[in-house]
């Protein structure tokens, strides 16, 4: 179960950085990732990501929480 656990995490690093990829090389500039914190935490949590800029939703929760660099655009 744990190896299905850090297969998939891995696959969704791949398909998420792909993604941007995608984006950032059609429109020449660096896609925002919007997600929610604890999927950050879980699948997004790498240095790879580090360049691209956060929009952190926060669903059905009493206060914001992330301790990453806040970006205004």
């Amino acid at each position: 179960m744990e190896k299905k656990i850090a297969v998939k995490k891995i696959q969704v690093k791949y398909e998420v950085l792909n993604w941007l990829s995608v984006v950032e090389a059609r429109y020449g500039v660096k896609p925002i990732i919007y997600t929610y914190h604890k999927f950050k935490l879980e699948y997004l949590n790498d240095e790879i990501f580090k360049p691209y800029p956060y929009w952190i939703a926060h669903y059905y929760v009493e206060k914001v929480e992330y301790d990453g660099e806040w970006k205004f655009w």
